[in-house]
Protein backbone atom coordinates (compact mmCIF):
# COMPACT_ATOMS: atom_id res chain seq x y z
CA UNK A 1 0.00 0.00 0.00
CA UNK A 2 1.39 3.58 -0.60
CA UNK A 3 2.01 5.53 2.23
CA UNK A 4 1.45 8.99 0.90
CA UNK A 5 -2.23 7.48 -0.88
CA UNK A 6 -3.00 6.40 2.75
CA UNK A 7 -1.99 9.16 4.75
CA UNK A 8 -4.28 11.56 2.18
CA UNK A 9 -7.67 8.94 2.50
CA UNK A 10 -7.75 9.28 5.90
CA UNK A 11 -8.12 13.03 5.77
CA UNK A 12 -9.99 13.29 2.78
CA UNK A 13 -13.11 10.75 4.81
CA UNK A 14 -13.21 14.00 7.08
CA UNK A 15 -13.53 16.33 4.50
CA UNK A 16 -17.56 16.28 4.17
CA UNK A 17 -17.75 16.65 8.03
CA UNK A 18 -15.56 19.52 8.17
CA UNK A 19 -17.54 21.46 5.32
CA UNK A 20 -20.83 20.82 7.12
CA UNK A 21 -18.93 22.42 9.98
CA UNK A 22 -17.51 25.18 7.85
CA UNK A 23 -21.01 26.34 6.20
CA UNK A 24 -22.67 25.56 9.53
CA UNK A 25 -20.39 28.61 11.21
CA UNK A 26 -20.37 30.78 8.60
CA UNK A 27 -21.55 33.58 10.70
CA UNK A 28 -20.58 36.83 8.19
CA UNK A 29 -24.61 37.82 7.88
CA UNK A 30 -25.22 37.33 11.62
CA UNK A 31 -22.49 39.27 12.78
CA UNK A 32 -24.12 41.97 10.41
CA UNK A 33 -27.66 41.89 11.23
CA UNK A 34 -27.13 41.66 14.74
CA UNK A 35 -24.49 45.29 14.66
CA UNK A 36 -26.67 46.85 12.12
CA UNK A 37 -29.93 45.72 14.84
CA UNK A 38 -27.89 47.23 17.74
CA UNK A 39 -27.14 50.58 16.22
CA UNK A 40 -30.63 50.89 15.33
CA UNK A 41 -32.07 49.72 18.48
CA UNK A 42 -29.98 52.28 20.57
CA UNK A 43 -30.77 55.05 18.35
CA UNK A 44 -34.59 54.02 18.48
CA UNK A 45 -34.40 54.27 21.85
CA UNK A 46 -32.40 57.66 22.45
CA UNK A 47 -34.57 59.04 19.69
CA UNK A 48 -37.40 57.71 21.53
CA UNK A 49 -36.15 59.48 25.25
CA UNK A 50 -35.19 62.99 23.52
CA UNK A 51 -38.52 63.19 21.68
CA UNK A 52 -40.66 62.45 25.18
CA UNK A 53 -38.24 64.81 26.98
CA UNK A 54 -38.19 67.18 24.24
CA UNK A 55 -41.88 67.29 23.95
CA UNK A 56 -42.45 68.00 27.77
CA UNK A 57 -40.21 70.98 27.35
CA UNK A 58 -42.15 72.90 25.16
CA UNK A 59 -39.40 73.61 22.78
CA UNK A 60 -41.05 72.56 19.43
CA UNK A 61 -38.20 73.41 16.68
CA UNK A 62 -36.08 70.58 18.78
CA UNK A 63 -39.02 68.18 18.93
CA UNK A 64 -39.69 68.39 15.37
CA UNK A 65 -35.90 67.33 14.51
CA UNK A 66 -36.22 64.61 17.13
CA UNK A 67 -39.60 63.49 15.93
CA UNK A 68 -37.86 63.09 12.39
CA UNK A 69 -34.56 61.48 13.37
CA UNK A 70 -36.75 58.66 15.39
CA UNK A 71 -39.15 58.23 12.39
CA UNK A 72 -36.23 57.71 9.93
CA UNK A 73 -34.64 55.08 12.15
CA UNK A 74 -37.85 53.07 12.40
CA UNK A 75 -38.19 53.53 8.85
CA UNK A 76 -34.76 52.18 8.37
CA UNK A 77 -35.64 49.36 10.55
CA UNK A 78 -38.79 48.37 8.64
CA UNK A 79 -36.42 48.84 5.27
CA UNK A 80 -33.86 46.55 6.41
CA UNK A 81 -36.54 43.60 7.59
CA UNK A 82 -37.89 43.62 3.92
CA UNK A 83 -36.28 41.45 2.23
CA UNK A 84 -36.58 42.56 -1.15
CA UNK A 85 -35.52 45.90 0.07
CA UNK A 86 -32.82 46.50 2.94
CA UNK A 87 -32.44 42.61 3.44
CA UNK A 88 -31.12 42.09 0.38
CA UNK A 89 -28.59 44.84 0.54
CA UNK A 90 -27.55 43.08 4.01
CA UNK A 91 -27.17 39.53 2.31
CA UNK A 92 -24.85 41.27 -0.34
CA UNK A 93 -22.81 43.21 2.33
CA UNK A 94 -22.61 39.98 3.90
CA UNK A 95 -21.69 38.21 0.98
CA UNK A 96 -18.90 41.18 0.03
CA UNK A 97 -17.18 40.36 3.96
CA UNK A 98 -16.85 36.05 2.50
CA UNK A 99 -16.34 36.87 -1.35
CA UNK A 100 -12.67 35.29 -0.48
CA UNK A 101 -14.11 32.12 0.56
CA UNK A 102 -16.74 31.58 -2.31
CA UNK A 103 -19.90 30.22 -1.44
CA UNK A 104 -21.52 27.11 -0.09
CA UNK A 105 -24.60 26.03 0.36
CA UNK A 106 -26.28 23.77 3.44
CA UNK A 107 -27.77 20.50 3.25
CA UNK A 108 -30.97 21.25 4.72
CA UNK A 109 -33.65 20.98 1.60
CA UNK A 110 -35.27 18.06 3.34
CA UNK A 111 -35.95 19.58 6.75
CA UNK A 112 -37.29 23.23 5.64
CA UNK A 113 -40.53 22.27 6.28
CA UNK A 114 -39.67 21.73 10.14
CA UNK A 115 -37.91 25.15 10.02
CA UNK A 116 -40.83 27.10 8.62
CA UNK A 117 -43.14 25.61 11.46
CA UNK A 118 -40.54 26.63 13.81
CA UNK A 119 -40.15 29.85 12.41
CA UNK A 120 -44.34 30.90 12.30
CA UNK A 121 -44.24 29.17 15.97
CA UNK A 122 -41.00 31.50 17.03
CA UNK A 123 -43.13 34.60 15.59
CA UNK A 124 -46.55 34.05 17.02
CA UNK A 125 -44.46 33.90 20.52
CA UNK A 126 -42.74 37.19 19.85
CA UNK A 127 -45.82 38.59 19.26
CA UNK A 128 -47.77 37.21 21.86
CA UNK A 129 -45.25 38.27 24.41
CA UNK A 130 -44.75 41.75 22.90
CA UNK A 131 -48.53 41.95 23.17
CA UNK A 132 -48.72 40.71 27.21
CA UNK A 133 -45.85 43.15 27.71
CA UNK A 134 -47.60 46.44 26.07
CA UNK A 135 -51.00 45.48 27.81
CA UNK A 136 -49.12 45.33 31.27
CA UNK A 137 -49.93 41.93 32.08
CA UNK A 138 -45.95 40.51 31.70
CA UNK A 139 -43.71 42.26 34.29
CA UNK A 140 -40.26 43.67 32.63
CA UNK A 141 -37.85 41.33 34.59
CA UNK A 142 -39.98 38.39 33.47
CA UNK A 143 -39.68 38.89 29.71
CA UNK A 144 -36.00 37.46 29.04
CA UNK A 145 -36.50 34.26 31.04
CA UNK A 146 -39.94 34.15 29.42
CA UNK A 147 -38.71 33.91 25.94
CA UNK A 148 -35.95 31.85 26.55
CA UNK A 149 -38.55 29.00 26.34
CA UNK A 150 -39.02 29.45 22.89
CA UNK A 151 -35.68 31.23 21.42
CA UNK A 152 -33.48 28.34 23.19
CA UNK A 153 -35.15 25.39 21.54
CA UNK A 154 -35.54 27.32 18.39
CA UNK A 155 -31.90 28.34 18.31
CA UNK A 156 -31.06 24.53 19.62
CA UNK A 157 -33.40 23.18 16.51
CA UNK A 158 -31.86 25.47 13.89
CA UNK A 159 -28.22 24.24 15.18
CA UNK A 160 -29.00 21.09 14.68
CA UNK A 161 -30.58 21.71 11.24
CA UNK A 162 -27.59 23.14 10.23
CA UNK A 163 -24.89 21.29 11.38
CA UNK A 164 -26.25 17.78 11.52
CA UNK A 165 -24.45 15.78 14.67
CA UNK A 166 -21.51 18.71 15.20
CA UNK A 167 -20.50 21.87 16.37
CA UNK A 168 -22.42 25.36 15.48
CA UNK A 169 -22.28 28.59 16.95
CA UNK A 170 -26.17 28.79 17.95
CA UNK A 171 -25.61 26.06 20.57
CA UNK A 172 -23.37 29.00 22.49
CA UNK A 173 -26.13 31.49 21.96
CA UNK A 174 -29.05 29.36 22.95
CA UNK A 175 -26.26 28.47 26.25
CA UNK A 176 -26.03 31.40 27.19
CA UNK A 177 -29.28 33.02 26.78
CA UNK A 178 -30.64 30.33 28.73
CA UNK A 179 -28.17 30.37 31.50
CA UNK A 180 -29.56 34.36 31.34
CA UNK A 181 -32.50 33.30 32.34
CA UNK A 182 -32.02 30.93 34.62
CA UNK A 183 -30.34 33.53 36.61
CA UNK A 184 -33.02 35.98 36.17
CA UNK A 185 -35.55 33.45 37.46
CA UNK A 186 -33.33 33.23 40.55
CA UNK A 187 -33.23 36.63 41.37
CA UNK A 188 -29.42 36.69 40.82
CA UNK A 189 -28.14 40.64 41.12
CA UNK A 190 -28.11 41.04 36.74
CA UNK A 191 -30.66 42.48 36.24
CA UNK A 192 -30.36 46.15 35.05
CA UNK A 193 -32.92 49.47 36.17
CA UNK A 194 -33.61 52.68 35.42
CA UNK A 195 -32.25 54.44 31.88
CA UNK A 196 -30.19 51.07 31.79
CA UNK A 197 -33.29 48.66 31.78
CA UNK A 198 -32.51 47.84 27.41
CA UNK A 199 -29.71 46.26 28.47
CA UNK A 200 -32.03 43.03 29.71
CA UNK A 201 -32.62 42.04 26.45
CA UNK A 202 -30.04 43.64 24.44
CA UNK A 203 -27.28 41.93 26.35
CA UNK A 204 -29.02 38.73 26.24
CA UNK A 205 -29.66 38.88 22.45
CA UNK A 206 -26.90 40.92 20.60
CA UNK A 207 -24.20 40.58 23.24
CA UNK A 208 -24.84 37.14 23.34
CA UNK A 209 -25.64 36.30 19.58
CA UNK A 210 -22.42 38.63 18.96
CA UNK A 211 -20.39 36.39 21.19
CA UNK A 212 -21.54 33.13 19.84
CA UNK A 213 -21.55 34.33 16.12
CA UNK A 214 -18.03 35.46 16.33
CA UNK A 215 -16.86 31.94 18.18
CA UNK A 216 -18.16 30.39 15.39
CA UNK A 217 -16.64 32.48 12.88
CA UNK A 218 -13.46 31.52 14.24
CA UNK A 219 -14.12 27.87 13.99
CA UNK A 220 -15.22 28.19 10.46
CA UNK A 221 -11.93 29.32 10.12
CA UNK A 222 -10.46 26.12 11.85
CA UNK A 223 -12.23 24.25 9.58
CA UNK A 224 -11.65 26.31 6.49
CA UNK A 225 -7.64 25.59 6.97
CA UNK A 226 -8.04 22.16 7.64
CA UNK A 227 -9.99 21.69 4.42
CA UNK A 228 -7.37 24.00 2.39
CA UNK A 229 -4.68 21.62 3.89
CA UNK A 230 -6.13 18.65 2.50
CA UNK A 231 -6.32 20.22 -1.20
CA UNK A 232 -2.89 21.17 -0.80
CA UNK A 233 -1.73 17.80 -0.09
CA UNK A 234 -3.46 16.48 -2.74
CA UNK A 235 -2.34 18.94 -5.08
CA UNK A 236 1.31 18.41 -4.19
CA UNK A 237 0.94 14.52 -4.05
CA UNK A 238 -0.78 14.79 -8.13
CA UNK A 239 2.52 16.99 -8.93
CA UNK A 240 5.09 14.52 -7.80
CA UNK A 241 3.16 11.74 -9.62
Amino acid sequence: MDPQHDQLSNPMRDVPQWMQAYAANRTWPVIVNLVIFAMLFLLITGFSTLTCWVWHTGNNPLFAVSALLLCVSLGTLIWLNIPAWGGRWQQELSQALMHSEGTVQLPMKRRNNWLKVAAVIFALCIFTEVGLGICGLMPTWLMQPVSAVYLVPFLLLLSRLQSGSGFAWGYIWAGLYGVHAILLTLQAPIYFTGNWEIMNMLIPTVGYGLTAALVGLLYSKVMLARIQAVAQAIEHSGEGV
